[in-house]
C-alpha cells in the first residue's frame, strides 16, 4: 500500500487522502510505468474490443491487473462495472415497470455528472477542502460508487426502450 501523491501530502488533511493505491511491484518507479502501460491498454481495449467475444472478460482482467500494479481503487471499480455491463451487450433486457422506465430516462445525465465530478472534485477540494473532508464518505458513496453503476444501468435501460 502506498499513497499515489507523496510527501508533503498528509492523508488526514486532504479530501482525497493522497489517493491510496496498492501494488505487488516493490519499486514505485516500475509501478508507475506498469500502471500507465496497463491503463493505456485498458483504454484501448475498452474503446475497441470490449464488445467482442471474451472482450468483457479481458476488460475485467485488465481492470484487476491495474489494481495490482498501482492503478488505484476507484478506476478499477469503474473498469469492473464497465466489464460487467459489456458482458451484457448482446443479452436482451426485459422492459420493467415504472422504476426501470425512470432509471432509463435518466440517461445520459449520470454519465455527464460523472464526467464533471471526476475533474471537478479536484477544484472543489482545492477551494473547499474542509467541507469535502467532512463529507468525504458520503461523496465517495454517491459519486464514486453509485454514479458509475447508475450510468451503466441507465444506459442499458435506454438502449432497450
Amino acid at each position: 500500500m502506498f499513497n499515489a501523491i507523496g510527501p508533503p501530502c498528509q492523508p488526514e488533511m486532504v479530501w482525497h487522502a493522497c489517493f491510496p493505491a496498492m501494488s505487488l511491484i516493490p519499486n514505485l518507479f516500475i509501478t508507475g510505468i506498469a500502471a500507465v502501460m496497463v491503463g493505456l491498454l485498458l483504454v484501448v481495449w475498452a474503446a475497441a474490443f470490449a464488445w467482442r467475444a471474451n472482450g468483457a472478460l479481458m476488460l475485467g482482467g485488465l481492470s484487476l491487473l491495474a489494481l495490482l500494479v498501482g492503478g488505484g481503487f476507484v478506476p478499477v471499480f469503474i473498469g469492473l462495472v464497465a466489464a460487467f455491463m459489456s458482458s451484457r451487450i448482446k443479452t436482451p433486457v426485459k422492459p420493467g415497470g415504472l422504476g426501470w422506465r425512470f432509471v432509463s430516462g435518466l440517461w445520459p445525465w449520470p454519465l455527464v455528472l460523472m464526467a464533471f465530478w471526476l475533474p471537478g472534485s479536484w477544484l472543489l477540494g482545492h477551494f473547499f477542502n474542509t467541507a469535502m473532508l467532512s463529507a468525504g464518505g458520503l461523496l465517495f458513496l454517491i459519486f464514486d460508487i453509485s454514479l458509475p453503476i447508475l450510468s451503466a444501468v441507465s444506459a442499458v435501460g435506454r438502449t432497450k426502450r
